[in-house]
């Protein structure tokens, strides 16, 4: 039901790309690789499904396990087959990105270049019978490197490329490219029993030739770690400072040159007086090479970062690791948060950012840094056996100051929640209502900055009476109450039940849905946009959608909240007695349900022939809409059997 229809769509593409190749459109190297893969992807799926996914099935045993099927020659051509065109897939695939590539990238030469590419591609294509070969993946990702690389350089782009980010790319690419180089020469191809003669030849005897190339191997990778922590500054001093950037980096670009180079030197210093060697691989029947050093490295003098980093670890437990990197990250993440709000706040920007939205962002903000700072502080830190001496002390006894710390931290809590519900309401009303934004939330505004701070004061109010200490937790503490308080929020008390969770998830999914969806069809019906929406396709739009919410109603009232417990009483009434009343009930549930089906399926099919029929595809609907509306109609009759029997609610937990 799947596949034989998308396979149908997809030959009559390739016969109207066929049909239409005199026209310029389509007489291009893209509509000609198009076609080429479309081929090879059909021939693929007919591969795979008669003999990989058929002989899945039990009904098909006794043909694949018969005699045609066992190994021979036309078994391995199944196979051979098989792999062949899912590389020509890939290969294929790939030429037509670059082909998208060279489109944006080089527009005024794209042709030129496509009438020399288009057979190239053919011809590489076809070759990927050697797929596997790992040089086939790397080489052309090192050559379009190598190709960005030159542009940047060219007299043509000089002026555009002439500043310390792109000197940076530059610096950085090359360093890629030679350590990709070295990399893929020295370390990963001496894996490779085809090159066992090479790397174990006396060539590569010479511990001076293998010691350079491991040192240059460990700088390399230094190089490039420490060139894109610049290029990150980069960027961030563009962000921060975009008045300042282009005098710091005059001065910061040579030195960030010398630091990169300084530093990746200074970690690997010690490897040449250590040596290396390619060594025969244990285990290995055919023989592969790797390089390896001939003895172990000084554990605090190998690396001058790794030396630090293992000093740290051995001081170190896995708690206070933790911290460090939760620090490292809080730290930099809140500070990035307070940069932004004060560029909201700063009187160039007043005017850009004097409207509801921005003003609401600047509020939530300024909420979720306080949030952070009092979760982190209260809530995180006193996890850690480090700060257990204060957390510990008569400072976080039970008192006002830790009751005031858990109400604070709930009150922030809510406030986020809830500043976040106006935030998005906000962006529903400017996409649906964009006339009337402005007004709206000219009202707006104050009510939702006065109903957040009420709501979440009223959510947990009763956490400002709580007892709440610090207990002991493996080491440290954590932020309990003493006296379990039920009424602590109407929230947590709703989360207690899973029904009133699940219930209330569905109602904030589902309400907002169907009133998007209401607004939808009033639009299509408007008077303004009737001629606009004057055809088949938006009849059938809103006909499938009218369906849609009457048969979302039927289905939550009937189906959905009898399935919750609270509602049990309610359902289990006389009233939902088996009798005409819940047999109507199943009828319209199957029915809507039918209609929903049909009316996608003709939907589905309008578009088709929108595709495949442009031109014919209004004379065609002007009979098939009258004749799609009866056809789904007639769904009536499919549940029609159950109009006999009886149909009652039952308990089935």
């Amino acid at each position: 039901m799947y596949g034989i229809p998308s396979l149908a769509l997809y030959v009559v593409i390739l016969v109207q790309i066929i049909r239409n190749k005199h026209d310029k459109r389509f007489n291009r190297p893209f509509y000609r690789l198009c076609f080429l893969i479309g081929l090879v992807d059909c021939v693929v799926y007919l591969i795979i499904y008669i003999f990989f996914t058929l002989p899945i099935y039990s009904m098909f045993s006794s043909f694949y396990g018969s005699a045609l099927f066992f190994p021979s020659p036309f078994t391995t051509a199944v196979y051979f087959s098989t792999y062949l065109f899912t590389y020509l897939q890939l290969f294929g695939n790939c030429f037509l990105t670059l082909n998208r590539f060279t489109c944006i990238v080089f527009p005024l030469k794209h042709n030129r270049i496509w009438r020399a590419c288009f057979p190239i591609s053919i011809f590489a294509t076809v070759l990927s019978a050697l797929a596997p070969c790992c040089l086939l993946y790397g080489m052309p990702s090192f050559v379009l490197y190598i190709l960005i690389l030159f542009q940047i350089i060219r007299p043509k782009y000089r002026k555009t490329f002439n500043n310390p980010f792109f000197h940076l790319c530059f610096s950085i690419g090359v360093v890629d490219c030679l350590g990709y180089l070295a990399f893929f020469v020295f370390f990963h191809l001496p894996m490779y029993s085809l090159a066992a003669p090479i790397y174990g030849s006396i060539f590569f005897s010479s511990i001076t030739l293998t010691t350079g190339v491991h040192f240059s191997l460990f700088m390399s990778g230094y190089l490039q770690i420490f060139g894109n922590c610049f290029l990150t500054l980069n960027r961030f001093t563009a962000i921060v400072l975009p008045l300042k950037h282009d005098k710091i980096w005059r001065v910061l670009l040579p030195m960030s040159i010398v630091i990169t180079a300084a530093i990746s030197i200074a970690p690997c210093w010690q490897l040449p007086s250590v040596g290396s060697s390619y060594v025969l691989q244990s285990g290995s029947a055919v023989g592969s090479y790797r390089l390896m050093l001939r003895r172990p490295l000084p554990k605090i003098s190998f690396n001058l970062l790794l030396s630090i980093s293992i000093a740290c670890v051995d001081a170190m437990n896995s708690e206070t690791i933790a911290l460090i990197v939760s620090l490292l990250y809080g730290i930099p993440s809140f500070v990035l948060y307070a940069l932004i709000l004060f560029q909201m706040i700063r009187p160039k920007y007043r005017k850009t950012f004097s409207n509801a939205f921005f003003r609401l962002c600047f509020a939530i903000g300024v909420v979720d840094c306080l949030g952070y700072l009092g979760f982190y502080i209260f809530f995180t830190l006193p996890m850690y056996s480090i700060t257990s001496p204060i957390f510990g002390s008569s400072l976080f006894a039970p008192s006002a100051f830790t009751t005031g710390i858990s109400f604070t931290l709930f009150v922030l809590l809510f406030l986020q929640i809830i500043g976040n519900c106006f935030l998005t309401l906000n962006r529903f009303t400017a996409v649906v209502i964009p006339f009337r934004h402005d007004k709206i939330w000219r009202f707006f505004f104050p009510i939702s900055v006065v109903v957040t701070i009420v709501v979440s004061i009223a959510m947990c109010w009763e956490a400002s009476t709580a007892t709440v200490l610090y207990s002991p937790l493996d080491g440290g503490y954590v932020l309990t109450q003493a006296i379990p308080n039920p009424g602590i929020s109407f929230l947590q008390k709703a989360t207690m039940e899973a029904d009133v969770v699940k219930l209330t998830a569905n109602l904030v999914y589902g309400i907002p849905s169907l009133i998007l969806y209401g607004v939808i069809l009033v639009q299509l019906v408007r008077p303004k946009y009737r001629k606009r929406f004057d055809n088949p396709f938006f009849y059938l739009c809103f006909l499938i959608g009218v369906v849609d919410c009457i048969g979302y109603i039927i289905s939550f009232f009937f189906i959905t909240l009898p399935t919750y417990s609270l509602f049990s009483s309610f359902y289990g009434s006389p009233f939902f007695s088996p009798g005409p009343f819940t047999t109507a009930i199943y009828f319209s549930v199957y029915f809507f349900g039918y209609l929903q089906l049909f009316g996608n399926c003709f939907l589905t099919f309008n578009r088709f022939t929108c595709i495949v029929f442009p031109l014919k595809h209004v004379t065609i609907w002007k009979i098939c809409f009258p004749a799609s509306v009866a056809i789904t109609v007639v769904a009536f009759l499919a549940p029609l059997s159950q109009l006999g029997s009886r149909h009652y609610y039952s308990d089935s937990y």
